[in-house]
C-alpha cells in the first residue's frame, strides 16, 4: 500500500517536468510568440467546412486538446541529435568513389549503370540532409506567430467568399495573447449570396449550336444556381471536351471566358478552325454568349453604379474584346 502511494506521488512530481518539455513556447527565441490556436466564427447556416485548409499558417497539433505539443518536442529532440555535416561528408566520399569507378569503366553500358547508382546514393543522402532524421520528419517545427500570415489568411477567406457568390463578404479577426501564446479568431460576415436570374446561349454556328443544345442536360450553369467559380471552371472544361469529342481538336478551354460584375454574367466562347474542317478559319468563327442577371435572394440587384468585381486571373478574358450585358 505504501509502495503504491510512493509511485503515485512520483508520477505527480515528474509529470509537470515532462509536460514542460512538450510546451511549444519552450522552443521560442527572444521576442517570438507561439501560434497556439486558430478558429473561424461564422453566422448560423454558413458552412465553414474545409476553411481551415485556407490558413496561411498552421498551428502545431496538440494532444487531446491539452497545451502539449509532443510533435514539436519530437522535432527538436531529433534536431539536437542530427548532424548534417556527417551526412555531407559521407555523400562527398560516395560521390568521389563512384566518379573514380565511372572513369575506370571499360564500356558505356557499365558507365551508365554506375552513374545511375551514384545518383541514387546521392539523392538518398540529400533527402536525409534536407529532411533530417525520423524524429525531425515525424515532428513539427514550432509555429511562430506572424501577423503577416494573419493578413494573408484574411485575404484568402475573402477570396473564397467571392468565388462562392458572396461578393460583399468580409472577414475580420481578433487576437488574444496569454504567456506568449497567441490565439486568432476569424470572423466571417458573408453578406448576401448572389444567384443566376437567367442563363441563355446565343450560338452563331448552327452545327455547334446543335451540339450544345443536344447536351443541354449536362450544363453546369443554370438559372437559380448560386454563383460558384469552381462550377464555372468545370463548365469551361465540359464545353472544351464536348467540342473536342465532336472533332473540334483545335479548341481550347482558354477560349471559354467570363466577364462578371454584380449585375450580369457573360460567358464568351470562341474557337479556332477544326482539324476536320477544310474551310478557312474565318468561314466559321464561333461566338457563344451567355448572359445572366445576378439576384440576391429573391431580389434582383440593379444598382445605378454597381461595384465591379473581377474574377481571379484564371477566369478572366484572354485578349478578347470586352462585352457588355444586353
Amino acid at each position: 500500500m505504501l509502495k503504491k502511494k510512493y509511485k503515485y506521488f512520483l508520477v505527480i512530481a515528474v509529470l509537470p517536468g515532462l509536460l514542460s518539455g512538450c510546451l511549444g513556447t519552450r522552443y521560442l527565441k527572444e521576442k517570438q510568440k507561439f501560434l497556439y490556436r486558430q478558429s473561424i466564427v461564422a453566422p448560423k447556416g454558413f458552412s465553414t467546412e474545409g476553411l481551415s485548409e485556407i490558413y496561411a499558417q498552421k498551428a502545431n497539433r496538440r494532444v487531446l486538446g491539452l497545451p502539449i505539443n509532443s510533435l514539436v518536442w519530437m522535432y527538436y529532440t531529433g534536431a539536437r541529435r542530427f548532424h548534417p555535416d556527417k551526412f555531407t561528408a559521407r555523400r562527398d566520399r560516395v560521390e568521389k568513389k563512384f566518379s573514380a569507378k565511372i572513369e575506370a569503366a571499360s564500356s558505356q553500358k557499365k558507365k551508365t549503370s554506375l552513374q545511375y547508382r551514384k545518383q541514387k546514393k546521392i539523392d538518398g543522402f540529400n533527402v536525409k540532409i534536407e529532411s533530417g532524421n525520423l524524429f525531425m520528419q515525424w515532428g513539427e517545427k514550432v509555429s511562430v506567430f506572424d501577423s503577416a500570415n494573419v493578413t494573408a489568411t484574411v485575404g484568402r477567406l475573402d477570396g473564397h467568399l467571392f468565388t462562392k457568390g458572396y461578393f460583399l463578404g468580409k472577414t475580420t479577426y481578433k487576437t488574444a495573447e496569454f504567456k506568449k501564446r497567441v490565439s486568432v479568431k476569424y470572423f466571417i460576415q458573408p453578406g448576401p449570396q448572389y444567384y443566376y436570374d437567367s442563363v441563355s446561349y446565343d450560338v452563331a454556328d448552327s452545327v455547334v449550336e446543335k451540339i450544345i443544345d443536344q447536351n443541354k442536360s449536362e450544363k453546369l450553369v443554370k438559372k437559380g444556381d448560386s454563383f460558384d467559380q469552381d462550377k464555372l471552371n468545370k463548365e469551361r472544361e465540359r464545353i472544351d471536351l464536348l467540342l473536342k469529342d465532336h472533332g473540334y481538336f483545335d479548341f481550347s478551354r482558354q477560349y471559354v471566358d467570363f466577364d462578371i460584375d454584380t449585375v450580369s454574367m457573360l460567358i464568351l466562347i470562341s474557337t479556332l478552325r477544326s482539324n476536320r474542317d477544310t474551310r478557312s478559319p474565318s468561314a466559321w468563327k464561333l461566338k457563344i454568349l451567355s448572359a445572366g442577371t445576378f439576384t440576391n435572394s429573391s431580389k434582383s440587384i440593379r444598382s445605378p453604379s454597381p461595384p465591379m468585381h473581377r474574377l481571379p486571373r484564371s477566369a478572366r478574358r484572354y485578349d478578347k474584346p470586352r462585352c457588355t450585358a444586353a
